[in-house]
């Protein structure tokens, strides 16, 4: 009980308004929490009464906490050279000491979405410490680590759309996804060469991927346009030359299951058209669907796939 009973203050004094106060306070919780996990009833089913609950309010206020002293810190400008390696080395313990806890499997893998979004905005300060953090995390689970290297991906491609908004734009087509891309480059990269390893994880991260962007697969207003996240599918084909062909296949019949009833011949079904045309042109096209000529909300003429026999 008094174990619980300190999380819970330790929890409430991380919103203090002293800097000082919330940084010890969090310091406190991560060691507690590494000590007090649902892990100690392995050793001894006696100890039940010590563990901590992980539930998302803990998890939220660490976060809460990471985002106001480690990631949206506005340093003085007039601070010299040893004050900034100091600040810098004080931010990197606080993010490894939340990433300790995914590692040793405290809080579960996907607690690490709102972290590995970050890998490309802040790989100068973090890079290393978030690239061990889903390395390690593999360990664990490749198909959960890979599942969350989707969800920090769906969390930028948010933070893109959003930024377009304020602009006072709402046109898909304008949105800037050079952020989205270049985080799912770089995820890719760390896969490896050795595809079968792989295949699962790869896998689970493309149905993750295609779920959301095609959820809800047409536009509220207009059922004959794609709905809002369709754009997201550009991110996909990044990950595609790592698919085996089996999977190619099963994920190719996953995404037509899923469309079927799609009328696509709009130039805002692009995204969908382009991912379902990789996914079948290197399995082959006697796997492909028959295609028609149909004209775009732009006057041109393009093979557009159409499902059925």
């Amino acid at each position: 009980k008094r174990s619980r009973k300190l999380s819970t203050l330790c929890q409430k004094l991380m919103l203090h308004a002293n800097a000082q106060i919330c940084q010890y306070a969090y310091s406190t919780l991560c060691d507690l929490l590494i000590s007090m996990s649902p892990h100690l009833v392995d050793k001894n089913p006696d100890y039940q009464s010590l563990v901590i609950e992980i539930n998302e309010n803990l998890i939220q206020s660490l976060l809460t906490f990471l985002n106001t002293y480690v990631f949206f810190v506005e340093e003085p400008k007039n601070q010299d050279e040893q004050a900034k390696i100091e600040t810098l080395h004080k931010k990197r313990n606080l993010l490894a000491a939340y990433c300790k806890l995914i590692v040793h499997n405290v809080l579960p893998i996907q607690a690490a979405t709102n972290i590995l979004k970050y890998y490309v905005k802040c790989n100068n300060d973090f890079g290393d410490i978030i690239k061990n953090t889903f390395t390690r995390a593999r360990d664990i689970s490749k198909i959960h680590t890979a599942k969350t290297m989707a969800y920090s991906l769906m969390a930028v491609f948010k933070e893109c759309v959003a930024a377009q908004q304020t602009t006072g734009n709402d046109e898909n087509a304008n949105i800037d996804l050079s952020p989205l891309r270049e985080l799912a480059r770089r995820f890719n990269l760390s896969f490896g060469l050795d595809m079968a390893k792989q295949r699962e994880a790869l896998a689970a991260l493309h149905r993750e991927c295609i779920r959301f962007a095609l959820t809800p697969l047409f536009n509220h207003d207009d059922p004959t346009q794609p709905g809002p996240n369709i754009l997201f599918l550009e991110v996909l084909p990044e990950f595609a030359s790592k698919l085996l062909k089996p999977d190619k296949k099963a994920i190719f019949d996953h995404v037509d299951k899923l469309v079927h009833s799609a009328t696509i011949e709009s130039d805002a079904w692009q995204p969908l058209i382009n991912y379902r045309r990789i996914l079948n042109d290197e399995v082959g096209s006697g796997h492909g669907p028959k295609v028609r000529a149909s004209t775009g909300t732009r006057g041109r003429k393009r093979a557009i796939p159409q499902d059925g026999s």
